[in-house]
């Protein structure tokens, strides 16, 4: 039975002087690597199948157990694949990237609504949208399709609370989000609708 982990590889240092994250798939007495879009710039970075001594640590290792759990389900899903090679199943876990490649990132889907509000002469809504994709990037940078999930809602919204950001400009903000994520056939997600509580002052979100 295939066994997938996270690991780095201290002799796979990229050009960039970082070092790559991977899935790694062992079966048949065979290791195949699948390459991550996270890298780590020291190997004290790494310990235990985890980052570590960052600050960014939490984040990133909430989105990498997204990508083991994406290729674990992806492997778990091919008929007898016990019967595979870690590189036959590395090649068959990897058809669907492949095939999404061209589909870019949830931040170049909301860029491409900003476009079509200005051709539509709505200039003062997207400069809204402008505005939340220029906090949202400085939250969580470009993101792919496939982590934008309920823990990268969570984490923006952590943001904006943490900035001072007002309730009503949240909401504001998430509804944005949220709109974007509705009309993506690539990576669909459920969001709730946000809740202010009068008494306390505070907005919980539902997901």
């Amino acid at each position: 039975m295939a066994k997938l982990a996270l690991t780095v590889l201290a002799a796979r240092k990229a050009a960039n002087g970082m070092y790559p994250i991977f899935v790694r798939i062992a079966a048949k007495k065979e290791k195949a690597y699948i390459k991550t879009m996270y890298e780590i710039s020291d190997l004290s970075q790494w310990y235990n199948g985890k980052v570590v001594a960052r600050t960014d640590a939490a984040m990133m290792n909430k989105r990498l157990l997204f990508e083991l759990k994406k290729y674990n389900d992806r492997v778990n899903a091919i008929e007898n694949n016990d019967t595979y090679t870690a590189t036959q199943l590395k090649l068959i876990a990897i058809q669907a990237d492949k095939v999404t490649q061209n589909t870019s990132t949830f931040t170049d889907f909301f860029r491409k609504r900003i476009e079509e509000l200005k051709k539509d002469g709505r200039e003062n809504y997207a400069k809204m949208h402008e505005e939340t994709l220029r906090i949202f990037l400085l939250s969580e940078g470009e993101v792919p399709f496939v982590i934008m999930n309920h823990i990268t809602v969570e984490h923006f919204d952590t943001y904006m609370k943490r900035k001072g950001y007002s309730d009503g400009n949240r909401n504001i903000r998430l509804s944005h989000i949220k709109a974007r994520v509705g009309k993506s056939s690539v990576q669909p997600i459920k969001l709730g609708k946000a809740k202010i509580s009068a008494k306390k002052g505070k907005r919980r979100l539902r997901l």
